[in-house]
């Protein structure tokens, strides 16, 4: 193949010129190369020289005079600095590589976007269209094509040239010399005031942790314990580390560490202060372990992050500090540093990726008074059309969801199994969403497989689960509905949207010919009476908690059909059976308020107590009878009480007692008493508590 005589070449000379405006204005400039590979290939050789120098490619290919990498690196270089990345999206699009390789790039470097023509784009489906009409009239990108070319507006910046002066001669921004304040002053105060920092890419959070850790050190407070810092990798707080270690000597640099999130699980080490810089990316209950733990710590957080929004872990994260250190402070950083406010590469990313979508600000008064929500399934092709209908939709789904990436805006648009039904209102304001994906039925030779625990097929989560956990041979023929997402508007909740959302559902996937619904997310009380109300019903619950959020997975069912309510009922059955052998092994540290929620809905085998239970049961609340002698007795009586509805707070701590078997260490915990007499005394009063009720 060659060129063809309209083709051209854009000289290195107009590259040269458009980084050297870009670097005036303290701006990233963004280039997209599209056209056939040939003409894209030539053109990155004829701009060999005039590129930045040590140019990052992310790609399936090999570049000349680049440092090679592919896609699924870009997530692991997040936190260092690049002046040139070339990012190849030719063969396929991996949206959450984009958004993460964007972040590298520093003010006065380009970001170059390799793209196929728009014919092959225009077949992908509605998000690849989507991101085609966008560039289309985006005038902040270059956009070079063999035979035209479109130059970019820089925005001028803004005039306050001093931007980025601070107070603090040694930050680059009045947020960041704020920052660095109150870290310090979280370290030296009362403790169990642990300090929240968020802040977009590029906002020297992580400059501030290292700074402000070296001034402790000078202070002294190292003295007698390390400072330590945890980062899903070491490499993403790689900047934490270099900025302290320049105010430091070498000897002084050895009382800031770095350790591992397991590690630091595992042998929970003391120290003067812990540093959790990317705290979206860790699990919720590695944070809550830590935030128990470690009396002075301070979390760092990206909101809009690429690995995972930081929104969600924000909302949900913020509920359990109220709960648990209700004298937590938070601070965000707003102002640039490695890049200068109105940066285009920054806005572009924001814009096709709606990593800054917002719910819809929804009046309160009518609604909460008379919900009338119109209930519809959308269209991707609608979505995709109307970016107002879009932000709102995806920036609930965002706050509503503890991790929440750009691939999953573009499953929402493109995957032909995934269906959207919006509860919007008169104004076409979105109150609530819900995401349906169906799965199943699978192929015989597949379902086998899936079984035996040979295959794990993507997309298809309950058939699977169905088969390999539940051992349900047969459940892999059925045609279901996955219910991927349920979203309403926080001020909204509790008006039957979520319930009016499911029903909409419930009829299509009926005409639809689906055997049932389902779900499957981290069990929490509110989530499981919601489903419960629903007319869902639990058929598994997972024996290690979610990695997103902290939480133990349990799936829900629901039947359309009688080939779905057979199947409904086998894995109840296989539900209960096994679950009184698991609550004293794997669910062992399982909340007991999930277990009594699970308990008190489940068809408990009829069970009385004997008069000899009775005996027990007096010797241990009336006198000491001990709890090891008594647990045949207490686990009747515990059993009783739950099949007859007893109160949840009765009954916690038997369910750890005697139906989880806790180690004393841990029901202390959860109990909030002294162990030793003052636990068996809480026991021995829930006990009495549970006999006196069932007279």
């Amino acid at each position: 193949m060659t060129l063809s005589h309209t083709d051209h070449l854009t000289d290195g000379t107009a590259l040269h010129d458009w980084l050297q405006r870009a670097a005036s204005h303290g701006h990233r400039l963004p280039v997209i190369l599209q056209g056939e590979s040939l003409w894209i290939t030539l053109q990155l050789q004829h701009w060999q020289t005039a590129l930045p120098p040590q140019p990052l490619y992310l790609g399936p290919d090999h570049l000349d005079h680049c440092e090679c990498k592919t896609l699924r690196a870009a997530s692991l270089l997040l936190g260092q600095e690049r002046q040139c990345v070339i990012f190849d999206s030719r063969q396929a699009l991996d949206i959450d590589a984009l958004a993460a390789a964007s972040g590298l790039v520093t003010a006065g470097g380009v970001f170059i976007w390799l793209l196929p023509p728009s014919e092959q784009w225009q077949q992908q489906g509605a998000f690849h269209q989507r991101l085609l009409r966008l560039l289309a009239v985006d005038s902040h990108v270059w956009l070079i094509q063999a035979q035209r070319q479109r130059t970019p507006q820089l925005k001028e910046p803004p005039r306050q040239a001093d931007h980025h002066l601070s107070s603090d001669p040694d930050c680059l921004s009045e947020d960041q010399a704020i920052a660095v304040q109150r870290i310090i002053r979280t370290a030296q105060g009362r403790a169990r005031r642990p300090l929240v920092i968020q802040a977009d890419r590029g906002r020297g959070k992580s400059s501030a942790l290292g700074l402000a850790a070296a001034r402790l050190i000078h202070l002294g407070m190292a003295a007698l314990q390390p400072i330590l810092v945890t980062a899903p990798r070491q490499a993403a707080c790689a900047e934490v580390l270099a900025q302290a270690q320049r105010h430091l000597s070498a000897t002084q640099a050895e009382l800031l560490r770095y350790i591992s999130p397991d590690q630091l699980l595992d042998q929970l080490p003391d120290a003067a202060l812990l540093l959790v810089d990317e705290a979206a990316s860790l699990p919720a209950a590695v944070l809550q372990t830590l935030l128990q733990r470690y009396p002075r710590v301070i979390f760092a957080s990206t909101v809009h992050g690429y690995e995972g929004t930081g929104r969600g872990f924000a909302v949900r994260f913020v509920d359990y500090l109220n709960q648990h250190a209700p004298a937590w402070k938070g601070i965000s950083l707003s102002t640039p540093i490695r890049w200068r406010d109105h940066d285009p590469l920054e806005t572009l990313i924001r814009q096709w990726l709606l990593l800054d979508a917002e719910p819809h600000a929804l009046a309160t008064d009518h609604a909460l008074t008379t919900p009338t929500a119109l209930i519809q399934e959308t269209r991707a092709e609608v979505l995709a059309s109307d970016e107002a209908l879009l932000h709102g939709l995806f920036g609930l789904l965002v706050q509503a969801h503890y991790r929440t990436t750009p691939s999953d805006l573009q499953q929402l648009l493109e995957d032909p199994q995934c269906q959207t039904t919006l509860a919007v209102s008169a104004t076409r304001q979105v109150m609530g969403a819900a995401v349906l994906v169906q799965e199943g039925p699978l192929e015989p030779s597949l379902a086998e497989a899936v079984w035996l625990g040979q295959r794990r097929p993507k997309g298809q989560l309950l058939p699977q689960s169905l088969l390999f956990h539940c051992g349900l041979r047969h459940s892999g023929q059925l045609r279901y509905g996955r219910i991927m997402r349920v979203a309403v508007a926080a001020n909204l909740r509790q008006q039957g949207i979520g319930l009016q959302l499911l029903q909409d559902i419930e009829q299509r996937a009926r005409r639809q010919g689906l055997d049932c619904l389902g779900s499957s997310f981290g069990a929490t009380d509110y989530l499981l009476r919601f489903w419960q109300k629903a007319g869902y019903c639990v058929v598994r619950l997972g024996l290690t908690r979610d990695a997103a959020s902290g939480e133990y997975a349990v799936m829900v069912l629901k039947p359309l059909n009688s080939v779905g309510h057979a199947l409904v009922q086998d894995a109840r059955r296989r539900f209960l059976y096994e679950l009184p052998e698991l609550l004293n092994g794997a669910l062992q540290r399982a909340e007991p308020a999930l277990l009594h929620q699970l308990l008190a809905v489940a068809d408990l085998p009829a069970v009385s107590l004997s008069a000899q239970d009775r005996d027990d049961l007096q010797a241990f609340t009336r006198g000491n009878r001990d709890l090891l002698l008594s647990r045949g007795a207490l686990k009747r009586l515990l059993l009783l009480a739950l099949k007859r509805g007893a109160d949840a707070q009765a009954c916690l701590g038997l369910i750890g007692a005697v139906l989880q078997q806790c180690d004393e260490t841990l029901l202390c915990q959860r109990l909030a008493c002294s162990p030793g007499k003052p636990l068996s005394q809480l026991l021995r009063r829930q006990a009495q508590v549970l006999l006196t009720w069932l007279e």
